[in-house]
């Protein structure tokens, strides 16, 4: 008998709601019989700020800037502008800097 566990974090948004979930696997192996279970935990009240400096996301994630398109090189890396809009009290629009960190990821490392 063999069992093997997977477990993953990962993000997931739908418009501007984000969740944070957790999905397991289980793999049970008894002679010639194979049984997989998986299943996922998601909690979306976790405040998570998908922008915030660190936060690391495929390139279609993130809103290109209109007026910064394009690509530039800092500190030997691509890098593009992107832009947030947040609906606290009054409808504010950030900009940011995200960077290529290699398999089609982009990481947030600036935004004012």
């Amino acid at each position: 008998m063999t069992m093997k566990n997977l477990a993953v974090l990962v993000l997931l948004f739908s418009g501007t709601t984000f969740a944070k979930c957790v999905i397991e696997e289980k793999t049970l192996v008894v002679g010639d019989t194979v049984e997989q279970v998986k299943y996922e935990v998601c909690d979306d009240k976790v405040g998570v700020d998908p922008y915030a400096v660190g936060f690391i996301s495929d390139l279609f994630v993130f809103r290109q800037h209109p007026d910064k398109k394009g690509t530039f090189s800092m500190n030997g890396t691509v890098c593009k502008w992107f832009i947030d809009t947040k609906n606290t009290i009054e409808l504010k629009e950030f900009e940011g800097v995200i960077c290529h960190i290699g398999s089609n990821k982009w990481q947030v490392v600036d935004k004012f």
